[in-house]
């Protein structure tokens, strides 16, 4: 296998993780939603 197999798997497994949260908007927790805004900022 790939060295960098699992960096590849977490990155995939990151944005599914992100598009299937976007669907659950309207249950996300306040504290999820405060982590999107920090991360957000610091890019």
């Amino acid at each position: 296998m790939a060295d960098n197999f699992l960096e590849n798997h977490r990155a995939e497994y990151e944005q599914r993780k992100a598009k299937w949260l976007a669907k659950q908007k309207k249950h996300t927790p306040a504290s999820v939603l405060e982590a999107r805004r920090k991360e957000k900022e610091n890019q």
